[in-house]
């Protein structure tokens, strides 16, 4: 809506959002939304963008999870991780995922300890971010239960 509160406008429509979805963010043109939605009404939820007032809807990769943060410049990569235990790696860590929307690829950029999802007192979610430059990510994360913020520096991965 604008700042007056007219102009309000519907991204994601109730029915949209029974499927299962979560974790909506701007994209950097101001005009989108991306976020993890079911468009399909199968198992599991894709990574999505459509803009402000609910058009232009398309699934962008189809494997979502965590909290997926389109590239500040614009560029077609989404860093994002997974919730703990929901796609553990062999060594029972986190992902922090980097996906290339173009190629429909993903690579696993940093494993991260994560503290299984039983007490909300030390829930642990890795949040990855984009900083303003494009370059570099932050996530959080644990080692040996101590909550730790960690930064990637991904110049040699991006398009």
């Amino acid at each position: 809506m604008n700042a007056d509160g007219t102009n309000i406008r519907t991204a994601i429509t109730n029915e949209q959002w029974s499927k299962g979805g979560h974790h909506l963010n701007w994209m950097p043109d101001g005009d989108y939304i991306s976020m993890n939605l079911n468009t399909d009404g199968k198992p599991g939820i894709e990574i999505i963008t459509v803009k402000y007032d609910g058009t232009d809807m398309k699934t962008v990769y189809p494997k979502g999870s965590g909290h997926p943060s389109f590239h500040p410049k614009g560029l077609p990569n989404i860093i994002t991780d997974a919730y703990a235990g929901e796609m553990p790696l062999e060594n029972g860590k986190t992902p922090i995922r980097f996906i290339d929307i173009i190629n429909q690829t993903e690579r696993i950029i940093a494993a991260i300890d994560l503290p299984k999802i039983t007490n909300f007192e030390f829930r642990v979610d890795a949040h990855p971010t984009w900083d303003k430059s494009g370059r570099y990510v932050v996530f959080n994360g644990t080692d040996n239960e101590t909550r730790r913020v960690y930064v990637a520096d991904l110049k040699d991965v991006i398009n």
